[in-house]
């Protein structure tokens, strides 16, 4: 496995197709291990644990496929663990991190060998960054251009980089499938890994720091 795998989620709970599902017996069978199943049903808001433990295998996914490109994502063998901080597939296993916050969740998995302090993960409501037309990338659908000036944004405020010097290409490889991005900039000397995510209202991303 890669150094470097991590992958992070964000789910906005307002959305009424996310309400709908919840308590949906087909949805859990279909998606959820007898496990998973039990951690839902005996939790204080099975609700809420419905999208934690969705969220945890979207990020879960990510992270895999960083290294997989052609990964399919079968729900089932994304497993999140009884101590709710571990996601299993196959031989692998993932810590799992995640916050509430108000309206929404954002989720973060990562291979154990990875340091946990070097990766930054945050999330923003999108209308805060919908005004900002001065590096608009019309090749990108406005939630992709959207959530990556969020990271731009960020590295601008963390390291005073400039928006305009720091490039986050959207790449397919030769079997069609979009790579996982990374952040090019003359800051650093490698390409920097990141995960990206958006939902609803929300923004969010994750990138492992030098």
């Amino acid at each position: 496995m890669s150094s470097h795998v991590f992958g992070n989620d964000i789910v906005d709970l307002s959305i009424r197709a996310t309400r709908q599902l919840s308590g949906n017996s087909r949805f859990y069978n279909k998606v959820f291990s007898p496990l998973e199943q039990k951690i839902l049903y005996s939790s204080d808001n099975p609700d809420i644990f419905t999208w934690i433990i969705w969220s945890f295998k979207e990020a879960a996914y990510k992270a895999i496929r960083r290294n997989r490109p052609g990964l399919v994502f079968q729900y089932k063998k994304f497993e999140l663990q009884e101590n709710l901080n571990e996601v299993h597939y196959e031989n692998i296993h993932l810590q799992a991190r995640y916050y509430l916050f108000p309206g929404g969740l954002h989720s973060l998995c990562f291979e154990k060998d990875l340091d946990e302090n070097k990766i930054f993960w945050t999330h923003e409501v999108s209308d805060t960054l919908k005004h900002n037309k001065e590096f608009r990338d019309e090749s990108l659908p406005e939630e992709s251009f959207l959530v990556r000036l969020l990271v731009k944004h960020k590295l601008n405020e963390m390291h005073n980089w400039e928006i305009s010097k720091i490039n986050i290409p959207r790449i397919k490889d030769e079997k069609g499938f979009t790579s996982p991005p990374l952040i090019y900039s003359p800051y650093t000397q490698i390409p920097l890994p990141l995960s990206l995510s958006h939902h609803g209202r929300f923004l969010a991303f994750a990138v492992h720091l030098p």
